[in-house]
């Protein structure tokens, strides 16, 4: 080392810096390069494997790709809402599709916690200029209720009964997921929609669907969590989809009451619809016409014989 390069280094020293000596730094440098060939070996290794390339530029790119408009409007409804930002994408293109492709019908979420969701809808309509439809959110206000201590299991198989059950003021109500109506309505009104297009309806839809629903259904979705009240939701909800409307299912992959109803619904009728993934638990439908339902079941039929 230099002249001026040992007075440097003890003047550095002196003022309480930790300096590296000329050994360690080299040995430093022998492990990056370590390290670099490793990586390097590692993606030469997987370079074949394009599910492994697939899966590493997913995770690169993220959102990337998604219209700044959508990332402006998922920053503004991220704090009020549980839902993945891949389902509020979905949501987002789903309510502009409708809009755009003239789907007749309103806008109906099930289960709206603090509203994020149905904020995002009025949002987006209220972009393109369509503030004539009327938006229903449905839920207790009061929290979750009783689930089905069978049914209603998460996808490890844990029963959502024991936890419910810990956080319990009746069977109706509960401190999980509650948010009162007023401050879901405040939500809403800061979204900008007509507030007299907006229908907040409260209680156990078992009770409110059956004795309050819109007539026609553009976009419907799903997040009430329990077999029950799916259930109740697809058997008064469904058939007042519109042709091309859609249907979105928020906990089909992570609830498995949830992903029962679903089954058992389309099981037991004329459609076989797809349910397009949108993440590891939510799917998307997009409602086919009546004639194509039941010219799928006559050909399945005959093929069957």
């Amino acid at each position: 080392m230099s002249l001026l390069g040992r007075t440097a280094y003890h003047a550095l020293r002196r003022l309480g810096y930790e300096l590296m000596s000329a050994g360690d730094y080299g040995r430093l440098r022998q492990e990056i390069e370590q390290l670099e060939h490793d990586r390097r070996e590692l993606m030469a290794q997987v370079a074949g494997d394009y599910q492994v390339v697939m899966e590493y530029h997913e995770k690169k790119a993220a959102f990337r790709d998604a219209e700044p408009a959508f990332h402006a409007l998922y920053e503004r409804v991220a704090p009020f809402t549980m839902t993945s930002i891949e389902r509020l994408y979905a949501l987002y293109k789903a309510v502009e599709y409708v809009s755009k492709a003239e789907i007749p019908g309103d806008i109906v979420e099930c289960g709206v916690w603090r509203g994020g969701s149905m904020m995002l809808a009025a949002l987006v309509l209220a972009k393109l200029g369509d503030t004539k439809r009327r938006l229903w959110l449905y839920d207790t206000f009061e929290g979750l209720p009783k689930p089905d201590p069978g049914k209603d299991v998460d996808m490890w198989g844990n029963s959502q009964f024991n936890e419910w059950v810990k956080y319990r003021r009746s069977d109706e109500s509960s401190e999980l997921a509650y948010v009162p109506v007023e401050e879901v309505r405040r939500n809403m009104l800061s979204a900008g929609y007509p507030p007299e297009k907006v229908e907040l309806v409260k209680g156990m839809v078992q009770r409110t669907i059956p004795a309050q629903h819109p007539r026609e259904i553009a976009l419907l979705r799903l997040d009430t969590d329990w077999y029950d009240s799916a259930v109740c939701e697809l058997h008064h909800l469904y058939p007042r989809i519109a042709e091309g409307g859609v249907l979105i299912v928020d906990d089909y992959g992570h609830l498995q009451g949830q992903r029962q109803a679903i089954d058992e619904y389309f099981a037991a009728g004329d459609d076989f619809p797809l349910l397009q993934r949108i993440d590891y638990s939510g799917r998307l439908v997009i409602k086919r016409s009546r004639g194509q339902g039941a010219r799928a079941k006559t050909a399945a039929g005959s093929a069957a014989e």
